[in-house]
Formats: C-alpha cells, sequence, structure tokens
C-alpha cells in the first residue's frame, strides 16, 4: 500500500540528527539568525514598530546529483537494515534519492567568546554539509505537499519562501 501523507501533514515530522532516512539534496541555509542579544532590534525590524511580527526569506536550493547518488547509497543500506525485500530495496531506494519532502530545520548555535577567547559553536548536524552527527537536538522537516516531489535530478532548482514569526522581546 501507498504512505498516507496527508496524516503528517498538519505537523512537521522530527528526526534525530543521527537518522539517515533524512538526507539533504543540497548544502544548508541559514533560514533564520537571532541574535537574543539584539533581540529588541530583531522585533523592530520585523514589523517596524518593535512589538514583533512577520519575517519573511527566499530559499533557492539547487539539487546535487552527486548528493542524489550517495542518498541513494546510503537508502539502500538503511532499508536492508529495515529487512525490506531486494526487489522493495530496489524500488524504494531510488525513488526516495530523487523525491523531495520537505526543508530541514536544525539549530547552530554560536556563542561569542569571552575576555578575547574564541567563539563557541553548537552544531546540532555537521557544518557546513547538514550531515548527521550525535546531537539531542531534533531535525525538524515540515512536510511541504500532499506528497513528496519527485523525479528530482542533478541541477533541478527547488524554491522555498519562508515565513516565521520574530518575537517582541525575550520573556
Amino acid at each position: 500500500p501507498e504512505f498516507d501523507w496527508t496524516k503528517i501533514a498538519a505537523e512537521p515530522v522530527r528526526f534525530s540528527c543521527r537518522d539517515y532516512a533524512l538526507e539533504l539534496l543540497d548544502d544548508p541555509q541559514c533560514v533564520e539568525d537571532i541574535s537574543f542579544a539584539d533581540i529588541d532590534k530583531l522585533a523592530a525590524k520585523a514589523n517596524g514598530s518593535g512589538g514583533g511580527g512577520t519575517m519573511k526569506k527566499q530559499l533557492s536550493y539547487v539539487a546535487s546529483g552527486e548528493r542524489i547518488q550517495a542518498n541513494e547509497a546510503t537508502f539502500v543500506e538503511e532499508y536492508k537494515k529495515g529487512q525490506l525485500s531486494k526487489a522493495q530495496v530496489a524500488e524504494l531506494a531510488p525513488k526516495a534519492a530523487h523525491s523531495c519532502t520537505g526543508v530541514a530545520f536544525w539549530p547552530r548555535l554560536m556563542l561569542p567568546g569571552s575576555d578575547g577567547a574564541e567563539q563557541y559553536i553548537i552544531d546540532s548536524r555537521s557544518h557546513p554539509d547538514g550531515n548527521q552527527r550525535r546531537s539531542h537536538w531534533q531535525t525538524v522537516l515540515p512536510i511541504m505537499g500532499a506528497e513528496p516531489a519527485v523525479g528530482i535530478q542533478g541541477g533541478d532548482r527547488i524554491e522555498v519562501s519562508c515565513e516565521f514569526d520574530a518575537p517582541a522581546g525575550v520573556a
């Protein structure tokens, strides 16, 4: 039976940052950059009055043929671990590797050093490639449609419009 995507469309799916069921088609991009030291400036920028508001960002991704090939190999291994038949693996791995379900989001914290010390960076996924790594933070995957976009090839462009609420301050 086919998977019913409508059952998960309402809430983003959460993955462990070590989960190989989620693979990237292109390098990550920064969606939201928040400086908590300047939270009031962020809120003012969002709506011009300092009371919070909606921020917008346009992102453009280009599917990497090399990533698609590597993703297919990863999916083959993951499906084998899941004890799928050889026929199922041969059918599903290429379909999954050439599809896009959503845009993955995860945190990257950049903390200033004190007394001349270097900046301290906490990555929940590898930076700059977004590969898996051990982390207690999850990767969030909002589902972008009723079904995944399929047949994606290297060089295909994926355009994304993001909207998010900027806080009015820190509570």
